[in-house]
């Protein structure tokens, strides 16, 4: 049965959507009607044409729009034969575009208007001797290098006919030559990041060009910064294994650098040094790496050193909590007639609390080992933390609205019902509050995880250009 509902109402919504389609169609009909005997024929056909939009079978609207289009595209070809004639040949391939546009347009809901093949012929007249002007422009302006001048002169030509002689090339030399020479000049200049992204722009929009591909790895070859990691260094030896794990993930974080300027290198003479792997200050280990820079293959080093760490999770606390069952009772008043009241038993539910909490402050730099340059530096603190709240009873919890009372048998004036939205609302809200917490080891994890992507990320960042 519900199977042929569900059918029965998509056929209702289609039906409504024919009357609704088939009703708009008409009401353009009939408006068009009106110009039509106004003579305004454009206005018509307008909408003689919006009419058969919303529903190709309207022949009133398809035999309107015949007449009508005719008389309309006739005007527009009149417009094009006159410029022709004139020899304003510019105006006349428009115009003639504009026309075989409208003859397209009405084409697209059945209605083949008249265009004579004689139009053609003209049109072909006008439009060689236009594109052939431009071609002549653009080649003189190109010969004076005026690139600015000539670029939009072969884009027009293209626009018209993309096969025209040579005109794709000589547009692709107007619009990338200055280009070209702009990150040639870069490069000459040292500023290969700017000439690499140069060159990639002209590679992905036409291919090639000239020398772009070698200048292109020439940039990037000198744009790159090839980057050695030394030991995390520690300021209490309890941190080691956290140090260990978080250069590890930097590691993997500057691997998933997207630039193309950072490089990676495992470098044996760095690594070599086995005092590296001992010493707590960086300094010493930098000093050794001075006395061997003649055999270290990378342009820089990433030190870093964990200054703060810690985390911790609290054991769980356990507390049982007074509340009321909640019961609305009938009964029967002074006069005899019956009414509800709310009835509060006393009872009590258990509260479970937690909570778990890391940080860590780190400082590191970017060092060039040539110059001594500290390409990036940065020192910072995160902090991660948990908790659980959360309430146990073994009854219907949403029965229980929250009060105080300190004898469970006996009723006291100090005894207290917080039966109002608010409190309720939070009582109700610990029965369903999650009951896991991440402990500080996993929040360890999570910090450490962060702390790898910030110090990518600031590498990232650094350019030189700037």
């Amino acid at each position: 049965m519900t199977h042929i509902y569900q059918m029965r109402r998509t056929a209702f919504y289609v039906l409504l959507i024919i009357i609704i389609i088939s009703c708009s169609s008409k009401r353009f009909v009939t408006k068009a009607l009106k110009y039509d005997e106004a003579g305004m024929f454009q206005e018509a056909a307008a909408l003689y044409l919006r009419s058969l939009i919303a529903n190709t079978d309207n022949m009133d609207a398809r035999m309107g729009l015949l007449r009508t289009g005719n008389m309309v595209l006739e005007e527009k070809l009149n417009n094009f034969s006159t410029f022709h004639r004139n020899n304003q040949h510019k105006e006349a391939v428009y115009a003639f575009h504009d026309a075989e546009r409208y003859y397209k347009e009405v084409a697209s809901v059945g209605v083949k208007l008249d265009f004579h093949e004689k139009y053609n012929v003209y049109y072909n007249e006008s439009r060689d001797n236009y594109i052939s002007h431009l071609y002549s422009e653009g080649t003189k302006a190109l010969n004076i290098e005026a690139f600015n001048s000539a670029e939009p002169l072969f884009s027009e030509i293209i626009s018209i006919d993309a096969s025209y002689k040579d005109s794709r090339a000589l547009w692709v030399k107007a619009k990338y030559e200055p280009i070209y020479r702009e990150g040639y000049g870069m490069l000459q200049n040292g500023y290969y990041r700017k000439a690499y992204y140069i060159f990639d722009r002209i590679l992905r929009d036409v291919g090639t060009y000239k020398e772009s591909v070698s200048l292109k790895d020439q940039s990037l070859k000198g744009a790159i910064i090839t980057i050695g990691i030394l030991p995390f260094y520690v300021q209490e030896m309890s941190f080691k294994t956290t140090s260990d794990e978080l250069r590890a993930k930097t590691i993997n974080a500057v691997h998933q650098i997207k630039s193309p300027f950072y490089k990676l290198i495992h470098d044996p003479v760095i690594n070599s040094i086995s005092q590296t792997n001992r010493v707590k200050d960086h300094n010493t280990a930098m000093a050794l790496i001075q006395e061997n820079l003649s055999n270290i293959s990378v342009q820089s080093v990433l030190y870093a050193k964990i200054i703060k760490y810690g985390e911790y999770t609290s054991p769980v606390s356990k507390a049982e909590k007074p509340c009321y069952i909640k019961k609305v009772a009938e009964v029967t008043n002074e006069q005899g007639q019956k009414e509800s009241r709310n009835e509060y038993q006393k009872t009590s539910y258990l509260e479970y609390k937690q909570h778990s909490k890391a940080f860590i402050t780190v400082e590191f730099s970017l060092v060039n080992l040539k110059s001594g340059e500290i390409l990036v530096n940065d020192v910072f603190t995160l902090e991660e933390s948990d908790n659980i709240d959360f309430a146990e009873y073994k009854g219907n919890f949403k029965e229980l609205v929250p009060g105080e009372w300190k004898n469970l048998n006996q009723k006291e004036e100090s005894d207290k019902v917080f039966d109002d939205i608010r409190n309720v609302n939070l009582l109700q809200q610990k029965f369903s509050a999650k009951k896991e917490i991440r402990s500080g080891k996993e929040l360890t994890g999570l910090i450490i995880q962060n702390a790898s992507g910030r110090i990518a990320a600031k590498i990232e960042q650094y350019n030189p250009e700037k």
